[in-house]
C-alpha cells in the first residue's frame, strides 16, 4: 500500500480539536467506563503520548512498553512509536505516525487522523511526561496486581488446592510485579533541565 504523506498532511491540518471534548472517533475504540472498570487514567496516556510526540528524543532515555496501557488505541500507537524507534526512524510525530500506521492497516482502528491530533495537541505541558509516565505504569501494576490476585483467589477456591501453594504462587506473583518496577533515570538533555525530562516514574516497593 503506497501511503501519500501529503494527505495525511493535509488531514492533519484539516480535523478539528476541541480540547474541552473527545472527537467521536478518539473515543470510539476506548475501554466504556463503568463503576467497575481496572485502575487506569486515559487523559494520562494521552498526554505521555503526546509529549513523545512533541520530544522523540527522550526514548533515548526511556523505555515505553506498550502493555502498560489501558486503552487499544494508545497501546497500538505506543507499539508504533516503539517500532518506529527501534528501527532508528529519523521523524517520530504525528504524520510519520499515521504514515506507518495506514501501512499497517491500523489508522482506522486507532481511531483515525483526527485521534492522532487530538494526541498531538492534547499535552497540557510536556515537561510534565515523568508525572503522566508515572500515572500511567502506576495504573498498569494496580491491574496486573488485580489480576493476579484474582488467579490466587480462585486457586484459593479449589478443594485440591493446598495453603502453602498458594501463599508461595501469591508471593511470587507480586514478586514479578514488583520486578517491573523501575528507578527513574535522572539525564538531561542539551539545554533542557533535567528535572523536566520525560523519565519513568514508578511507585516505590
Amino acid at each position: 500500500m503506497t501511503t501519500d504523506l501529503d494527505d495525511i498532511n493535509r488531514a492533519l491540518a484539516d480535523a478539528t480539536y476541541n480540547p474541552q471534548s473527545r472527537t467521536p472517533a478518539s473515543r470510539a475504540n476506548q475501554p466504556q467506563e463503568t463503576g467497575n472498570s481496572p485502575p487506569h487514567d486515559l487523559d494520562a496516556e494521552t498526554s505521555l503520548l503526546g509529549s513523545i510526540f512533541l520530544m522523540p528524543e527522550a526514548l533515548e532515555e526511556i523505555e515505553v512498553n506498550p502493555s502498560w496501557f489501558y486503552s487499544k488505541s494508545h497501546e497500538l500507537v505506543a507499539q508504533t512509536i516503539v517500532t518506529m524507534h527501534s528501527e532508528n526512524h529519523p521523524a517520530i510525530d504525528s504524520v510519520t505516525i499515521a504514515d506507518e500506521l495506514t501501512k499497517n492497516g491500523k489508522l482506522a482502528e486507532v481511531g483515525g487522523v483526527p485521534f492522532l491530533l487530538e494526541i498531538s495537541e492534547a499535552v497540557p505541558n510536556a515537561a510534565h511526561c515523568r508525572y503522566y509516565a508515572g500515572i500511567v505504569k502506576e495504573h498498569y501494576l494496580k491491574r496486573q496486581t488485580i489480576h493476579s490476585l484474582k488467579n490466587i483467589i480462585d486457586a484459593a477456591y479449589r478443594p485440591t488446592s493446598k495453603a502453602d501453594e498458594i501463599l508461595k504462587q501469591a508471593a511470587e506473583r507480586i514478586d514479578r510485579i514488583k520486578s517491573q518496577q523501575t528507578e527513574v533515570v535522572e539525564t538531561s538533555f542539551a539545554g533542557v533541565d533535567a528535572s523536566e525530562l520525560c523519565t519513568w516514574a514508578t511507585l516505590e516497593p
